[in-house]
């Protein structure tokens, strides 16, 4: 996959860099301007580990390319979503342990954005899918991201500096990809549902179904998997309107 440059005023791209990453992520997930614009976070896979992604830096103007994150073994997808601090002192990236877990490290850098020790975990969402997208509060000391499960998504806030353990936003509701201003006082980011609902229909013995399907268990989440009763008179189903997976009857 290729990465190109293009001024904001228009014109010609050029080429800067060739990238491999998957499907799994779209290009623009796996990319960060530093905050003096001459260098870029990107995730790719490296010749010692096939298939898990780290984070590396590219210089927009010499093509120079320098490794900052190493993944573990046992990550199956390896560091994706980098974003770095208002000062840029700070890199932070999820880090997937499975396909569908993943949390958030922090990486120290130095003033010629070089690795200053091992990044540090920052959140253990264990409930959740995992915390990815994310961005820092304008003074660089928390950073709002995204936490989600298989039904829903939520915005939360954690400390930089590890002194508290995240919080949920009151607000953000199916929120994801947050993004905040330089001046701190503007929130943007994604709302997305997927509303899953249960219907009957009812069959003649010969001729196949007639009339309208009618909706018989709705909620704003999945509900999903219906299995009657042997008498007919309750249905199991599998919904996730609490937030998580459960079996629900009616």
């Amino acid at each position: 996959m290729g990465l190109y440059l293009i001024s904001p005023l228009g014109g010609r791209e050029w080429k800067l860099a060739e990238t491999r990453v998957p499907f799994t992520y779209s290009l623009g997930s796996c990319l960060a301007w530093s905050p003096d614009s001459t260098w870029l976070a990107v995730c790719d896979w490296a010749k010692d580990s096939p298939g898990r992604l780290s984070v590396f830096l590219l210089s927009v103007d010499s093509g120079e390319r320098r490794r900052l994150t190493w993944p573990p073994e046992d990550s199956r997808l390896g560091d994706v979503l980098p974003a770095f601090s208002p000062d840029g002192r700070t890199l932070v990236f999820s880090r997937y342990g499975s396909v569908y877990k993943a949390d958030l490290h922090l990486l120290d850098l130095d003033e010629d954005l070089n690795p200053r020790g091992k990044p540090r975990r920052r959140t253990f969402m264990e409930q959740l899918a995992g915390a990815t997208p994310q961005s820092f509060t304008s003074d660089g000391r928390d950073i709002v991201f995204t936490a989600e499960s298989m039904a829903n998504a939520s915005l939360w806030r954690v400390p930089v500096s590890g002194t508290a353990s995240p919080e949920r936003l009151p607000f953000g509701e199916n929120g994801s990809r947050a993004q905040l201003s330089r001046q701190g006082n503007r929130l943007a980011y994604t709302v997305w549902s997927l509303n899953m609902n249960i219907y009957r229909l009812k069959l003649p013995v010969a001729d196949g179904p007639t009339g309208a399907a009618v909706k018989l268990i709705a909620s704003s989440r999945w509900d999903q998997i219906p299995r009657y009763s042997p008498d007919g008179n309750r249905i199991a189903f599998v919904s996730y309107r609490s937030g998580a997976s459960e079996i629900w009857t009616c």
